[in-house]
Protein backbone atom coordinates (compact mmCIF):
# COMPACT_ATOMS: atom_id res chain seq x y z
CA UNK A 1 0.00 0.00 0.00
CA UNK A 2 1.20 3.39 -0.67
CA UNK A 3 1.39 5.94 2.58
CA UNK A 4 1.40 8.67 -0.23
CA UNK A 5 -2.13 9.07 -1.64
CA UNK A 6 -2.91 11.86 -3.35
CA UNK A 7 -5.24 10.93 -6.44
CA UNK A 8 -5.81 13.59 -9.35
CA UNK A 9 -9.00 15.54 -9.48
CA UNK A 10 -11.16 15.42 -12.83
CA UNK A 11 -11.58 19.01 -13.66
CA UNK A 12 -14.43 18.78 -15.87
CA UNK A 13 -16.46 17.01 -12.50
CA UNK A 14 -15.73 19.94 -10.40
CA UNK A 15 -19.13 22.20 -9.51
CA UNK A 16 -19.82 25.09 -12.17
CA UNK A 17 -18.88 28.51 -9.79
CA UNK A 18 -22.41 29.99 -8.40
CA UNK A 19 -23.22 33.46 -10.28
CA UNK A 20 -22.82 36.19 -7.36
CA UNK A 21 -24.43 39.09 -7.46
CA UNK A 22 -22.20 41.53 -7.18
CA UNK A 23 -23.08 45.06 -5.80
CA UNK A 24 -20.78 47.88 -7.31
CA UNK A 25 -18.72 50.52 -5.54
CA UNK A 26 -20.24 54.22 -5.20
CA UNK A 27 -20.39 55.91 -8.08
CA UNK A 28 -18.32 58.95 -6.09
CA UNK A 29 -15.56 57.02 -5.58
CA UNK A 30 -14.40 57.72 -9.45
CA UNK A 31 -14.21 61.04 -8.59
CA UNK A 32 -11.78 60.49 -5.68
CA UNK A 33 -9.87 58.26 -7.60
CA UNK A 34 -9.58 61.07 -10.08
CA UNK A 35 -8.76 63.43 -7.72
CA UNK A 36 -6.37 61.91 -5.98
CA UNK A 37 -4.62 60.83 -9.26
CA UNK A 38 -4.62 64.09 -10.13
CA UNK A 39 -2.82 65.72 -7.07
CA UNK A 40 -0.65 62.84 -7.16
CA UNK A 41 0.46 63.46 -10.54
CA UNK A 42 0.74 67.30 -10.53
CA UNK A 43 3.04 66.39 -7.45
CA UNK A 44 5.38 64.47 -9.72
CA UNK A 45 4.98 66.48 -12.79
CA UNK A 46 5.75 69.81 -10.77
CA UNK A 47 9.18 67.57 -9.21
CA UNK A 48 10.08 66.42 -12.91
CA UNK A 49 9.60 69.78 -14.45
CA UNK A 50 11.49 71.92 -11.58
CA UNK A 51 14.57 68.91 -11.83
CA UNK A 52 14.26 69.13 -15.59
CA UNK A 53 14.49 73.02 -15.20
CA UNK A 54 17.34 73.05 -13.05
CA UNK A 55 19.88 70.30 -15.22
CA UNK A 56 18.41 71.39 -18.55
CA UNK A 57 21.45 71.72 -19.74
CA UNK A 58 23.43 69.05 -17.94
CA UNK A 59 20.54 66.23 -19.15
CA UNK A 60 21.31 64.13 -22.79
CA UNK A 61 19.17 64.63 -25.18
CA UNK A 62 17.24 61.02 -25.13
CA UNK A 63 16.37 62.04 -21.50
CA UNK A 64 14.87 64.95 -22.50
CA UNK A 65 12.33 63.00 -24.99
CA UNK A 66 12.19 59.74 -22.65
CA UNK A 67 10.69 61.21 -19.22
CA UNK A 68 7.96 63.03 -20.43
CA UNK A 69 7.09 60.32 -23.14
CA UNK A 70 7.23 57.49 -20.25
CA UNK A 71 5.64 59.60 -17.84
CA UNK A 72 2.59 60.98 -20.13
CA UNK A 73 1.87 57.41 -20.76
CA UNK A 74 2.16 56.03 -16.99
CA UNK A 75 -0.63 59.09 -16.16
CA UNK A 76 -2.58 58.34 -19.27
CA UNK A 77 -2.67 54.35 -18.59
CA UNK A 78 -3.58 55.39 -14.83
CA UNK A 79 -6.62 57.85 -16.12
CA UNK A 80 -7.96 54.75 -18.81
CA UNK A 81 -7.12 52.16 -15.65
CA UNK A 82 -10.03 54.60 -13.31
CA UNK A 83 -12.14 54.54 -16.46
CA UNK A 84 -12.41 51.47 -17.90
CA UNK A 85 -11.49 49.25 -14.35
CA UNK A 86 -13.80 51.51 -12.61
CA UNK A 87 -17.11 49.24 -13.57
CA UNK A 88 -14.93 45.91 -12.86
CA UNK A 89 -14.37 46.93 -9.25
CA UNK A 90 -17.35 45.10 -7.48
CA UNK A 91 -18.18 43.11 -4.23
CA UNK A 92 -20.33 40.16 -2.97
CA UNK A 93 -20.80 38.51 0.36
CA UNK A 94 -21.84 35.53 0.74
CA UNK A 95 -22.75 33.28 4.36
CA UNK A 96 -19.38 31.99 4.65
CA UNK A 97 -17.18 34.54 2.36
CA UNK A 98 -16.21 38.29 1.21
CA UNK A 99 -15.82 38.34 -2.47
CA UNK A 100 -14.30 41.32 -4.12
CA UNK A 101 -13.46 41.64 -8.09
CA UNK A 102 -11.61 44.06 -9.95
CA UNK A 103 -9.66 45.16 -12.86
CA UNK A 104 -9.38 46.07 -16.55
CA UNK A 105 -6.53 44.45 -18.23
CA UNK A 106 -5.64 42.31 -15.61
CA UNK A 107 -8.61 40.73 -13.81
CA UNK A 108 -8.41 39.62 -10.31
CA UNK A 109 -11.39 38.16 -7.66
CA UNK A 110 -10.01 37.50 -4.01
CA UNK A 111 -12.38 35.56 -1.98
CA UNK A 112 -11.90 35.64 2.35
CA UNK A 113 -13.71 33.05 4.30
CA UNK A 114 -14.76 34.76 7.40
CA UNK A 115 -13.44 31.58 9.49
CA UNK A 116 -9.95 32.83 8.24
CA UNK A 117 -10.35 36.92 9.32
CA UNK A 118 -8.70 38.21 11.93
CA UNK A 119 -9.95 41.70 12.03
CA UNK A 120 -10.91 44.42 9.99
CA UNK A 121 -10.91 48.42 9.72
CA UNK A 122 -12.38 50.83 8.47
CA UNK A 123 -10.49 53.70 7.26
CA UNK A 124 -11.05 57.10 5.00
CA UNK A 125 -8.77 59.36 3.78
CA UNK A 126 -9.51 63.68 3.25
CA UNK A 127 -10.73 63.17 -0.15
CA UNK A 128 -13.00 59.79 1.18
CA UNK A 129 -14.20 62.12 3.39
CA UNK A 130 -15.26 64.74 1.36
CA UNK A 131 -17.33 62.25 -0.35
CA UNK A 132 -18.23 60.33 2.94
CA UNK A 133 -16.83 57.49 1.60
CA UNK A 134 -14.61 54.87 3.72
CA UNK A 135 -12.53 51.29 2.79
CA UNK A 136 -13.12 48.14 4.54
CA UNK A 137 -9.83 46.50 5.11
CA UNK A 138 -9.66 43.21 5.89
CA UNK A 139 -7.19 41.25 7.17
CA UNK A 140 -6.54 37.22 7.76
CA UNK A 141 -3.96 35.09 10.00
CA UNK A 142 -0.19 35.24 8.82
CA UNK A 143 -0.51 38.87 6.93
CA UNK A 144 1.52 41.80 7.76
CA UNK A 145 -0.63 43.72 5.70
CA UNK A 146 -4.59 44.19 4.95
CA UNK A 147 -5.14 41.19 3.00
CA UNK A 148 -8.73 42.89 0.93
CA UNK A 149 -9.68 46.17 1.02
CA UNK A 150 -12.70 47.53 -0.55
CA UNK A 151 -12.80 50.77 -1.20
CA UNK A 152 -15.94 53.23 -2.51
CA UNK A 153 -18.30 51.73 0.37
CA UNK A 154 -20.79 54.90 2.01
CA UNK A 155 -19.15 55.56 5.12
CA UNK A 156 -22.50 53.89 6.60
CA UNK A 157 -22.10 50.61 4.40
CA UNK A 158 -18.32 50.02 5.65
CA UNK A 159 -19.56 50.15 9.11
CA UNK A 160 -22.20 47.69 8.50
CA UNK A 161 -20.00 45.31 6.72
CA UNK A 162 -17.15 45.49 9.71
CA UNK A 163 -20.17 44.69 12.48
CA UNK A 164 -21.11 42.01 10.22
CA UNK A 165 -17.45 40.58 10.03
CA UNK A 166 -17.08 41.33 13.92
CA UNK A 167 -20.38 39.05 14.91
CA UNK A 168 -18.73 36.24 12.36
CA UNK A 169 -15.55 36.67 14.00
CA UNK A 170 -17.22 36.65 17.59
CA UNK A 171 -19.09 33.68 16.42
CA UNK A 172 -15.76 31.52 15.16
CA UNK A 173 -14.38 32.21 18.30
CA UNK A 174 -16.97 31.61 20.85
CA UNK A 175 -17.52 27.77 18.68
CA UNK A 176 -14.01 27.43 18.82
CA UNK A 177 -13.73 28.05 22.69
CA UNK A 178 -16.88 25.65 22.61
CA UNK A 179 -15.14 22.80 21.36
CA UNK A 180 -12.02 22.95 23.82
CA UNK A 181 -13.71 23.14 27.26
Amino acid sequence: MNPFNNPQIDVDGLPEAEALAFQSLEPSYRSVLLISNTIFYLIIGIGLGVAFFKLRGELPNFTKILVPIVFSSIVIMSYLSIFFGFKNKSFAIREKDLNYKKGWLWKSRMVVPFKRIQHSEVTQGPIDRLFNLAKLKVYTAGGTGSDLTIPGLKQVEADKLKMLITSRITKKTEAHAGEQE
